[in-house]
């Protein structure tokens, strides 16, 4: 169940945002070619709007126009196939299962592909149960209207996608941050007696891998100006961010057997959260323009963890101690290099003046 900040990502989110831009586009072409032609062009028109839609993720210009204008033809095929074979139905017996198998095929391109796939699947199903034209004429007629709509609403789309591919590019770095920021809260919750387990930790590495695999697409294409290198060169650091992230924990067990009785466990979990509470600032920074607090350069928790390094002896010396320690220092350093790098990351949306990708 989504907590009320994951909602709050959510709708902030370029998902929910291309939604949106996907519902105005289709019923204002839908609303004007009724008011200017009538309803049945606006239902032809309107067909190829809405099933080009559904193609229409967020993705870089270059590849969403691929993705829509294959959408575009491959529906229009579909979509005069079905609506000439309604005149035969023994050959509709014999098309329905090639188009199904051909665009199940569409699928192998990837993972994008899905949305294609099911775009040529709905416009074959919804024309099964629509009325057979009564002539020639008119199917070539709301063929070519099927394809005008497709064709407007990806040039809409693709105007669009320009206009916000700044915002869009924000919207993907702050889904990352609070990916990365929900790990951070979930690590927290780790170091205790009650631990999620293996299962937890698989669930949020897909999600962040997953995350980083679409934001990584988005951010690093068409970086021609400072503030696309701005927003490339946080990518950058959240990278490191990750994968400190991950090799922090790595030894929480074998810590928390051997500093259970100390301050050191609740020290680690302070940090963590700390860690996780700066991610969510900086996500909520780009989505929403509020401001991000400043993460001190060495904070209480990392000063307990010192001190117990440098002070703590077992009664008994042995070789599971000194692994711990080890572990514990390691860990620590992790730790101060993600707070390191958050003091790095802008706390406002201005372009950053240390820049990665010139150096």
């Amino acid at each position: 169940m989504l907590t009320p900040r994951q909602v709050l990502i959510l709708v902030h989110g370029r998902y929910f945002t291309s939604g949106l831009v996907s519902a105005v586009g289709v019923a204002v072409l839908g609303l004007l070619t009724d008011a200017l032609a009538g309803l049945g062009p606006a239902i032809a028109l309107g067909s190829g709007a809405l099933t080009v839609c559904f193609a229409d993720n967020p993705a870089p210009t270059r590849v969403k126009r691929v993705e829509l204008l294959f959408t575009s033809v491959a529906s229009t095929v579909a979509f005069a196939l079905v609506s000439a074979s309604l005149w035969w139905p023994p050959v509709q017996i014999a098309l329905i299962p090639l188009l199904g198998f051909f665009s199940g095929l569409i699928a192998v391109w990837g993972k994008r592909a899905l949305a294609m796939s099911f775009s040529v699947l709905f416009i074959s199903v919804i024309t099964l149960g629509a009325p057979a034209m009564q002539g020639p004429a008119q199917l070539a007629a709301a063929v070519a209207l099927y394809l005008l709509g497709a064709l407007l609403y990806t040039a809409y789309a693709l105007l669009l996608a320009r206009w916000l591919r700044r915002r869009t590019k924000q919207q993907a770095l702050a889904e990352l941050l609070a990916q990365l920021g929900l790990f951070a809260h979930w690590l927290a919750d780790n170091l205790s007696a009650h631990s999620p387990g293996v299962g937890g930790a698989v669930v949020h590495l897909t999600a962040i891998n997953d995350t980083l695999q679409n934001t990584r697409d988005i951010v690093l294409r068409d970086v021609d100006t400072d503030a696309d290198r701005a927003l490339a060169a946080r990518l950058i650091l959240l990278l490191e961010v990750n994968e400190a992230l991950l090799a922090s924990q790595t030894d929480a067990d074998l810590i928390l057997s051997q500093f259970d009785a100390t301050p050191v466990p609740d020290a680690l979990r302070d940090w963590t959260r700390r860690i996780g509470n700066a991610l969510d600032q900086r996500a909520d920074a780009l989505l929403r323009s509020t401001p991000a607090t400043t993460l001190p350069a060495y904070l209480p928790c990392a000063q307990t963890i010192a001190h117990a390094l440098d002070t703590l002896q077992p009664s008994h010396p042995s070789a599971a101690f000194d692994q711990a320690r080890m572990a514990l220092r390691a860990s620590a350093d992790k730790l101060q290099r993600i707070t390191d790098l958050l003091g790095q990351l802008p706390l406002t949306d201005a372009p950053a003046e240390a820049d990665p990708l010139r150096g």
